[in-house]
């Protein structure tokens, strides 16, 4: 139902996949090796020209990316004096090598379990050596480049988000949202409804992540506290109350340390700056984890988890991705979505996703959930009856995981209610399942349990999935974004109610 925060996707060459770490912590770069000493010019002897003085050896390389590059230490001391010695130049300093993925920061920096690091900042030369008496010093050699980001600039979570009708965008730190309005889950301050136009929500200037729940929305702040707006006759805006709907954005309870929310069906969970997670709301089949089935109206902790690199909220389930790359999963099973390798009426505390250990993303939709792998591979379990587990097949379920057929290159995945969509290291997308309205984006209405290109998409830098009928979402690396899908209420953004859109088409008047 989430993806990934509004950082653009350059088309770059398959790098190692990026390392696994919390997401709020940035990496530090490696410094580079200090310049070698400058060398010793000889003195004359007397009555003799000058000898020159030794150049300045070459710069050390640029820190590795993943977070600020690292400083670079001074180089080598310049040799002794020397007379008259001429000016040495240095030889250029060495590329530095390339970063590895950076965490996602509580403002907004690098993505989670692998999105880009920040370029490394170039070497410091090496000091050259001091010329002779009264001769000039031998400039040092030019500091190295820094190292470049991970190779394929992963998405950051949290950038643009879609419910069951509306969509939301992150857009500098506001908040812009569109669609259906009944329940006041654009946030306009208003129930107008539809709204086929982006508008923003409220006062928010800092937002560092958004999500969409069924007639409800989120953003998390930089200051770590969260706010929500919309439906919430099941306390699912977590503000200690049952108001009904609430049309502008107000705080939920007690969250200071949140760095990324995801919002289900009539719940939502946060991730804490301390690898936990909080949920609220709904709670009749466990899906907030906290041991019970009892509503929550305020953040309840998750029983047993303290590791947590990313959540995501489907239907009446929760998933969670760990440091290590497991998975773990609580709340309803009657599909097998919960990946436990059975099926069961519902888990009310985590589970382990069977066979999962090398995981860098996760999503939760309705009645299924996918996770992509650190080697490029998606795997889904679940519910399967509109093809939307990927695998060629329309089982009825699988409580499993198996692997998306053709996908060996992602880097991004979402599910939505009957669809999924993964963003590729290319920047293309692709999706498959459920196609009635035309969510797969190729152009067809036409169902597919294998992934379809979603054409012309070369450049998406995030993605999200509409957990209603069906509608899919894609910020580009520009910072456009385009929708194609169910649009009867505006949710596509282009100022119309059209039935549906096959094809992508661009929002309109983002902010």
């Amino acid at each position: 139902m989430v993806l990934l925060a509004g950082v653009s996707l350059a088309a770059c060459a398959t790098a190692e996949p990026p390392p696994r770490s919390l997401g709020w912590s940035p990496g530090s770069g490696n410094s580079a090796a200090a310049g070698a000493s400058g060398s010793t010019a000889m003195p004359p002897s007397p009555g003799s020209p000058s000898a020159t003085g030794g150049n300045g050896s070459t710069g050390g390389a640029g820190g590795v990316g993943g977070g600020p590059g690292g400083s670079e230490p001074a180089g080598g001391t310049g040799g002794l004096a020397g007379s008259a010695g001429s000016a040495g130049l240095g030889a250029a300093g060495s590329v530095g090598s390339t970063g590895g993925a950076g965490s996602a920061g509580r403002a907004g920096a690098g993505g989670l379990a692998g999105a880009a690091g920040t370029t490394g900042s170039a070497g410091t030369g090496g000091q050259g050596g001091t010329g002779g008496q009264g001769g000039t010093a031998g400039q040092g050699g030019a500091g190295g480049a820094g190292g470049a980001g991970g190779g394929v600039l992963v998405p950051r979570l949290g950038s643009i988000a879609s419910g069951d009708d509306h969509t939301c965008a992150l857009r500098t730190g506001q908040v812009a949202c569109w669609g259906e309005n009944i329940f006041g889950q654009v946030g306009d301050g208003t129930s107008q409804s539809p709204r086929a136009t982006p508008l923003v929500v409220g006062s928010i200037a800092d937002a560092v992540d958004v999500t969409a729940g069924s007639n409800f929305s989120c953003a998390t702040l930089s200051t770590g506290t969260v706010q929500c707006w919309g439906q919430n006759g099941l306390a699912q805006l977590g503000r200690g109350n049952t108001s009904g709907s609430e049309k502008n954005a107000g705080a939920v309870s007690g969250l200071t340390d949140a760095v990324q929310v995801a919002a289900g069906s009539d719940f939502a969970c946060a991730l804490r700056s301390t690898g936990e997670a909080s949920c609220w709301g709904w709670n009749d089949w466990g899906q907030l984890g906290d041991s019970s089935t009892s509503q929550r109206r305020s953040p309840v902790a998750v029983t047993g988890i303290a590791d947590v690199v990313q959540v995501d909220a489907g239907n009446d389930h929760t998933c969670a991705l760990h440091a290590t790359g497991a998975v773990s999963c609580w709340g309803r099973n009657h599909a097998g979505q919960l990946g436990k390798g059975t099926t069961s009426t519902r888990e009310t505390t985590p589970v382990l996703v069977s066979g999962i250990s090398n995981a860098t993303r996760v999503a939760a939709g309705n009645d299924f959930s996918c996770a992509v792998l650190d080697d490029g591979q998606a795997a889904c379990w679940g519910y399967n009856i509109w093809g939307q587990l990927g695998n060629g097949t329309t089982s009825n379920q699988n409580p499993t995981p198996t692997n998306v057929s053709m996908i060996t290159d992602a880097v991004a995945i979402e599910v939505g209610g009957k669809h999924a969509c993964a963003v590729r290291a290319s920047g293309a997308v692709s999706c498959w399942g459920y196609n009635d309205f035309g969510q797969l984006g190729n152009g067809t209405t036409t169902r597919s349990s294998v992934p379809v290109d979603v054409a012309p998409l070369m450049d998406a830098a995030g993605i999200a999935t509409g957990s209603g009928l069906g509608h899919s979402c894609a910020e580009r690396a520009n910072g456009a974004i385009d929708c194609w899908g169910y649009n009867i209420f505006g949710q596509l953004g282009t100022g119309s109610t059209t039935l549906r859109e096959a094809s992508p088409v661009a929002v309109i008047s983002l902010p």
